[in-house]
């Protein structure tokens, strides 16, 4: 990995290390940098572009109920039992690291930010269901991290997430949302190229990607 620790990013150089394949957790800046491996594909979507799917409508219909929040970032005992308990259950169903929560870290990643950064809150009456977390540059919305309660996956929170994102990037006149890095063998990343169209950089830049990579 390329690391970059940086005091401020201005909304233009915010943009400037999007635009080349870098991602932020508060005040970390990192890139892959992997000899003979370019699986780690950073992807973005047009605002202007995207048209949701027919399944992407659906999840937008099924969570018309929730009060979406979005504010400054923070974190209290709801955020703690949300963040575990999704955690324990990645570590369940894929075998992600077993859950713990470490106050600096969190503090790190997500609230000590170099650069504009919005918290969005999912509820259900007075349950917190989501929250994720989203940084903005001059022309982009850049989705940094997002955790969702368990026993509401028939929701589809995640896909919701990103549409809401969607949203908020087209009413604060942005250009693209940026989803990070996208891995094609890799399960928990399979939905971000759902979204269409996308667009991918590679070596050659940013462009729409080939068909061979298309997931359905």
């Amino acid at each position: 990995m390329d690391y970059a620790m940086v005091e401020a990013l201005s909304p233009t150089e915010y943009d400037d290390y999007l635009e080349n394949g870098w991602r932020r957790f508060g005040s970390t800046l990192l890139r892959p940098n992997c000899r003979g491996c370019s699986k780690c594909v950073p992807i973005r979507l047009s605002i202007a572009e995207f048209r949701p799917s027919r399944s992407q409508r659906r999840a937008r219909r099924r969570n018309s109920d929730l009060e979406v929040t979005v504010r400054e970032p923070s974190v209290t005992l709801e955020h703690v039992q949300l963040y575990l308990d999704y955690h324990a259950e990645r570590h369940r169903s894929r075998d992600w690291p077993a859950p713990k929560f470490e106050v600096e870290e969190y503090l790190h990643c997500f609230l000590a930010n170099a650069a504009l950064t919005h918290e969005f809150q999912y509820r259900s009456r007075e349950s917190l269901l989501g929250v994720a977390y989203a940084g903005e540059s001059d022309r982009a919305l850049n989705s940094i991290y997002a955790y969702f309660d368990p026993t509401a996956q028939s929701r589809s929170l995640g896909t919701f997430n990103v549409l809401s994102q969607l949203d908020e990037a087209q009413r604060r006149e942005k250009v693209f949302l940026y989803l990070g890095y996208w891995v094609r063998e890799c399960p928990s990343m399979a939905y971000k190229a759902r979204f269409r169209p996308h667009q991918l950089r590679t070596a050659d830049g940013w462009g729409a990607p080939p068909p061979t990579d298309r997931v359905e």
